[in-house]
């Protein structure tokens, strides 16, 4: 019994370490890409880009809940 709960959080595990591995190379790309066009002109916009992003769409959610 234990080897298979342990054996299914091991798999969780690498799940979520290929997401998070899948996540920083897309964030790779997208600030290259974003480079690559003069778009942006430094990392600290592409900082700024992603908080921007992230409060247009995460912030309408977690306030609607918290009503």
């Amino acid at each position: 019994m234990f080897k298979l709960f342990h054996a299914k959080a091991c798999a969780r595990s690498h799940v979520l370490r290929y997401l998070f591995l899948l996540i920083s190379v897309l964030l790779y790309i997208m600030y290259l890409l974003l480079l690559a066009f003069n778009v942006i002109y430094s990392y600290v916009d592409f900082i700024e880009i992603l908080a921007q992003l992230f409060a247009e769409i995460f912030l309408p959610v977690i306030r609607a809940r918290m009503a």
